[in-house]
């Protein structure tokens, strides 16, 4: 029997980690519904990772499969990887200056809140369309990137989620990502993993924008203004 376990992200929110935490806590691998060419080819990063291949292979075969997504997906259980979107916008167009071509200012930015710079939905649509889901009943864990990437973060309640999502687990390994580790390894993709970048790169204006456009959304995650 085949069961899809969605890893399902606004892009630069936490996915690729949430994927390495799932390899060398669990032991389980994942594939991508995307190109993923940031990880780049080193043998290393991709076992790290996990990374198992790219594309529709899901579609036949038996057992679980973990797959990485930043699309909107109605069926299926998933783990949902949230972080303040003012980090994930900054993040996201320092992505697409390294491998779009874009140039990072504030007009790249101002595209980002909207929702108009590269293929996603905006932040905020992201957000509501997978806690809806969540609210209406389909199994979606939610975890933050801010506690991911806090040495003293608890993996009981990830053990517990993954149990709810019907999935047998080998005993837990020890696990800690060190976020300087992967930014050696390729630093392009893993950037800095900081909370509160944004306060380098948004002025008023921007901050304003942003919370405009999206502050239903923080106030629902318990981000502060």
């Amino acid at each position: 029997m085949k069961s899809i376990v969605w890893i399902a992200s606004w892009p630069r929110s936490g996915n690729t980690l949430m994927r390495i935490i799932l390899n060398t806590r669990y032991g389980i691998k994942s594939r991508s519904l995307h190109n993923d060419t940031g990880l780049g080819k080193s043998k290393e990063l991709l076992e790290l990772v996990g990374h198992h291949g790219q594309g529709q292979f899901y579609l036949g075969g038996k057992g679980t499969f973990f797959i990485k997504t930043h699309e909107l997906h109605r069926e299926h259980n998933a783990i949902y990887i949230v972080r303040d979107g003012r980090d994930a916008v900054v993040s996201y167009a320092k992505h697409l200056e390294n491998f779009s071509g874009e140039t990072f200012n504030k007009e790249l930015l101002r595209r980002c809140i909207l929702g108009t710079a590269g293929m996603w939905a905006s932040w905020g649509q992201h957000i509501d369309f997978w806690l809806h889901r969540r609210a209406a009943g389909t199994n979606t864990i939610v975890f933050r990137f801010e506690d991911l990437t806090n040495r003293g973060f608890s993996f009981i309640d990830m053990d517990i989620a993954l149990k709810s999502l019907g999935v047998s687990t080998i005993p837990p390994r020890l696990s800690c990502v060190d976020f300087q580790h992967l930014h050696s390894m390729n630093s392009k993709f893993f950037r800095s993993g900081k909370t509160g970048q944004w306060q380098e790169h948004f002025d008023k204006e921007l901050h304003e924008l942003f919370w405009s456009q999206h502050g239903d959304q923080m106030d629902r995650l318990g981000y502060v203004k």
